[in-house]
């Protein structure tokens, strides 16, 4: 009788070193986050303006309780009723046909047009994207004619 060879791990210390992964990239993450607002403080500091990054940090951490107080409870609703539209899915009368039935070459026109309409404000912004900003044009000229 041949038997199955046995997983040199188990799930659960699987499950253990991935959770001391993410407590050491949490940490890591934690220490970076820390060093860089230290050396951000220090810095508004020796222009006496530490008031500025203060209050850009509390608007900061206000703006994300703000938007996670009202993103985390909608996107469980909306889980929700996910969750609940798929569970009456097996019990609704589905059409097996698309709704809207394209050729191949019908489809390839259609996504070619959306293709070019959605290309089309790219293109035009572009220039706007790439060009340089116009002090920096004035300074850049203003220091070739004192050469």
């Amino acid at each position: 009788m041949v038997t199955a060879p046995s997983p040199r791990f188990s799930a659960e210390s699987l499950f253990g070193a991935l959770r001391w992964l993410a407590a050491l990239a949490l940490l890591f993450g934690l220490l970076l986050l820390i060093a860089r607002l230290g050396i951000e403080r220090l810095w508004f500091a020796q222009f006496g303006a530490e008031m500025v990054v203060m209050r850009r940090w509390l608007l900061q951490l206000l703006g994300f309780a703000v938007v996670m107080g009202l993103g985390v409870p909608l996107q469980l609703q909306q889980l929700n009723r996910c969750w609940r539209l798929r569970q009456q899915a097996a019990s609704k009368d589905l059409p097996q046909s698309p709704l809207v039935v394209l050729g191949q070459r019908r489809l390839l026109l259609v996504l070619g047009v959306l293709l070019l309409l959605l290309a089309v404000p790219l293109a035009a912004g572009l220039p706007l994207l790439l060009a340089p900003p116009p002090l920096a044009l004035v300074g850049c000229l203003a220091a070739w004619l004192l050469l």
